[in-house]
């Protein structure tokens, strides 16, 4: 029955296809320049947030898909990991969506993906402390899961953000797109390469390993944003603190 249910819920955005246009007739007497990778990347401040979208999640997927195995290694019922990840997800989601609106207009992009990667790194940190046995207890694992779950949403919203910032009026949406596969692809690459770390090192070794790369991505996502924008009418908003 559940498996009805998502699958039923799955097919209901499948309707707004039908509402999309196909072809979009070009404004008269003007052609349209076919949108290319190389294009993007001639530009220099489109270069500086690929490297953000690339160095920014790489630690995030190594600490993910190895968080409900942990779990369930350390004890947590699985009907209480089902909570974790299902409902808590959902309201972490849209809760992180909301929050992340509300930093974003007040502090900008450049101060809000300081904030939330350096907390990301400290969830890390109590992942790695409580694998190593230098520190016990459910209740910080607890803590931990459900604070990176409201980050990971929250890292999205900002990020997409800083994306949007830096899209072109000539090709946006393969801006745009370039840059949403690249910090998705690494995130996909740390999520299968946890496994085999985890079997080869272990738990601890694979959460401190998270730790340090997340500190190291943040400091250096804060360096890139820090440098002059070539265009600041584009990237000026984007990275005020």
């Amino acid at each position: 029955m559940p498996g009805r249910v998502v699958a039923a819920i799955s097919v209901l955005p499948l309707f707004a296809a039908f509402a999309v246009r196909e072809h979009d007739p070009a404004a008269p007497g003007r052609g349209i320049d076919r949108p290319s990778i190389m294009a993007f990347l001639r530009r220099p401040e489109a270069r500086r947030v690929l490297w953000i979208a690339l160095i920014f999640r790489a630690s995030e997927g190594l600490v993910k898909a190895m968080e409900g195995p942990y779990l369930v290694d350390a004890g947590i019922p699985l009907d209480v990991i089902g909570y974790l990840s299902g409902m808590g997800a959902a309201a972490a989601g849209i809760a992180g969506a909301a929050v992340a609106a509300l930093l974003l207009k007040r502090w900008g992009v450049g101060a809000t993906l300081g904030l939330l990667g350096s907390l990301r790194t400290l969830c890390f940190l109590i992942f790695a402390v409580h694998a190593l046995g230098i520190a016990g207890g459910v209740w910080p694992l607890f803590g931990a899961s459900v604070l990176q779950t409201l980050i990971r949403y929250m890292e999205i919203v900002a990020l997409f953000s800083l994306f949007m910032s830096v899209t072109s009026s000539s090709q946006p949406g393969t801006d745009f797109t370039i840059l949403a596969c690249a910090q998705l692809i690494v995130y996909l690459v740390g999520s299968s390469l946890s496994g085999v770390l985890a079997d080869l090192l272990g738990y601890g070794a694979l959460f401190s390993l998270s730790t340090v790369l997340s500190g190291i991505a943040v400091a250096g996502a804060m360096m890139l944003l820090n440098r002059a924008p070539q265009t600041p009418e584009q990237l000026g908003s984007a990275t005020r603190s």
